[in-house]
């Protein structure tokens, strides 16, 4: 079925391109960026952890086609530890993982970018769909921002991994900084298979797979920035260890304002499925003091995908400093409750404590 639909997600594209394509000259860049997380807890069943990531992009440009590359390493996450036992602690941790569960170096992105006009730009191969779909200027990147599942990304939607897929992104001529979305995908990628194997994210036709569907419509102005969108699997996934089945459709939303030094993010969501409906709204906030970044974020949340029909609260706020150019120091505070816990984990919520070293070239 995805092999069918691919084709008519090029020719949509096509249908919208208004004129020529613009050529950019030839050439490479690369950035960089690394992550160093220690987060301890006083649960005496939750064991401190010190864990790191790699992240190395590379984009070739070729006229009116990138080439764009994301090659990700990862720390094994300890056994018991944090990340292991509050998975949505830390977004960082284990996003690239063997089927044994340790950490490993992985082509994480692999896709093609082509600039089919003024207003259209067609993307398909190995790719991350969240950058496409759920975008926030201050709540998306757990290198410099939050590390909470609900401040990076909207748990209501089951994004696939790192999974094979395109997304068309279409200007709007009609409203002014406007921008269509729409993605479709395997539902199943590098991790949400058994063995998280390439071999695996190629079988597009294997049991329990599906289409992932997906759309967003963007609009700005000098202050603020918001969208719309929606999404659906014809995949039938399940809740870790309980088997209850995800939701596997939804609607989401992104507001953001900005005046001076500060900005406030507004987050919302609601997926349906089989277990019923899951409700979702996160507020984020950034701000400046002195020569450090102040960020505090509040959630109602689901516990999705881990936990079907678990809703909870989640708080982090962070202080991050510069202490060389490119290196930035950052302490944090979390606090979950215990919705979001495994059982026997905490029978009251439980605070975790941490400390992140990053850099980016």
């Amino acid at each position: 079925m995805l092999s069918r639909l691919l084709p008519a997600l090029v020719a949509l594209a096509m249908t919208f391109a208004p004129s020529a394509a613009q050529t950019r000259p030839a050439g490479v860049d690369f950035r960089s960026s690394v992550n160093l997380v220690g987060q301890a807890t006083g649960e005496d069943n939750v064991r401190s952890e010190f864990v790191g990531s790699l992240d190395l992009f590379a984009d070739l440009r070729l006229g009116t086609v990138t080439v764009h590359a994301y090659v990700e390493a990862n720390t094994t996450p300890r056994g018991g530890g944090v990340s292991s036992r509050v998975p949505f602690a830390n977004m960082d941790a284990g996003s690239a993982l063997g089927s044994d569960g340790r950490g490993r170096v992985q082509i994480s992105e692999f896709r093609l970018a082509w600039d089919a006009g003024r207003r259209v730009v067609l993307h398909a191969g190995l790719m991350d769909l969240t950058g496409f779909l759920d975008v926030s200027r201050i709540a998306n990147d757990e290198n410099l921002f939050f590390l909470g599942q609900p401040f990076v990304n909207n748990p209501t939607i089951i994004f696939p991994d790192y999974t094979l897929g395109a997304t068309a992104q279409v200007g709007i001529p009609q409203m002014p900084s406007g921008h269509l979305a729409l993605s479709v995908a395997s539902s199943h990628g590098l991790a949400d298979n058994p063995g998280a194997s390439y071999g695996e994210l190629v079988r597009l036709d294997a049991p329990d797979k599906g289409v992932f569907f997906a759309g967003r419509l963007r609009w700005a102005a000098d202050t603020w920035a918001g969208s719309i969108g929606g999404w659906a699997t014809t995949s039938d996934k399940s809740a870790g260890v309980s088997g209850r089945r995800l939701p596997t459709r939804g609607l989401y939303s992104v507001l953001g304002i900005s005046s001076g030094v500060h900005s406030l993010n507004g987050r919302l969501g609601l997926a349906s499925g089989e277990a019923g409906t899951e409700p979702f709204v996160g507020l984020t906030y950034l701000g400046t003091v002195g020569a450090n970044a102040l960020g505090v974020g509040i959630a109602r949340t689901p516990g999705l995908p881990s936990f079907v029909d678990h809703q909870a609260e989640h708080v982090e706020t962070f202080l991050r400093r510069s202490i060389r150019d490119i290196v930035y120091l950052t302490a944090s505070v979390q606090w979950l409750s215990e919705e979001l816990l495994p059982e026997g984990t905490a029978s009251e919520g439980v605070w975790i404590f941490g400390f992140r070293l990053s850099a980016a070239l």
